[in-house]
């Protein structure tokens, strides 16, 4: 059997070795917890430049480039496998300077959009539907080089169902077209929304008459009063 003191130490030890564990538990955690702040922060204030397909009108595909991040992007490079090709009739994205020699400085918040193509001669002529770009730049925390790849997929937008949306844009042209209308609209048979029947007529005609003769009536007895005062004026000549 174990003597007392020798009890006493091992159970020294087991304690001690329990609390080197739990530090260690601990010391573990603190740092995965200090790496997921870190890499939190670094989210939060660096940039992030994204290319992506956009469309402003029904048909059409823009190319569109923005800084999502917080803080500035420099020296902002794309590379595009395949090379981007487009319809003949539209935009050849290498001779803008974006594609050809970059973007010096993207802030936070800025978006560039060009037009890219339509989509029925695209669709027709059979260009190719993926691309693979990479897109490289610059930025804070300490001047890091970014590297993301992203895809364009035109795939995506082929054999879609539109909802047309108005905005109050279609509700001013609406509202031009209504009043360029109501210019036009005037009294009378036959025209416009201002139509009146023959029957109208008729009976505008005859209450032009009745007024007309209302007046020629007032008139004679205004002629009549004055005509009474002046004979009263006159001295007597007998």
């Amino acid at each position: 059997m174990l003597d007392a003191t020798t009890t006493t130490d091992v159970l020294q030890t087991i304690f001690i070795g329990g609390q080197l564990l739990l530090l260690g538990f601990a010391a573990v955690f603190g740092w995965q917890q200090l790496a997921h702040a870190k890499k939190l922060r670094d989210a939060q204030t660096r940039p992030f430049v994204v290319i992506d397909l956009g469309s402003s009108r029904q048909g059409f595909f823009d190319l569109v480039v923005a800084n999502i991040g917080s803080t500035m992007a420099r020296n902002v490079t794309f590379e595009f496998d395949p090379p981007m090709v487009t319809s003949k009739k539209y935009t050849d994205i290498y001779e803008l300077k974006v594609f050809k020699d970059g973007i010096s400085t993207l802030p936070p918040g800025k978006e560039f959009r060009t037009l890219l193509d339509f989509g029925p001669p695209r669709y027709k002529e059979k260009l190719p539907d993926f691309y693979r770009v990479k897109v490289s730049y610059r930025g804070d925390p300490g001047d890091r080089l970014y590297v993301e790849e992203m895809d364009l997929d035109f795939g995506l937008y082929w054999n879609r169902r539109y909802i047309t949306l108005r905005d109050i844009h279609d509700v001013y042209k609406q509202l031009e077209i209504i009043a360029k209308e109501m210019q036009h609209w005037r009294p009378g048979i036959g025209a416009g929304l201002l139509t009146v029947s023959p029957e109208d007529v008729r009976h505008r005609h005859d209450q032009a008459e009745r007024d007309l003769e209302e007046f020629r009536a007032e008139q004679a007895i205004r002629e009549d009063e004055a005509a009474h005062e002046v004979s009263e004026d006159e001295p007597d000549s007998r």
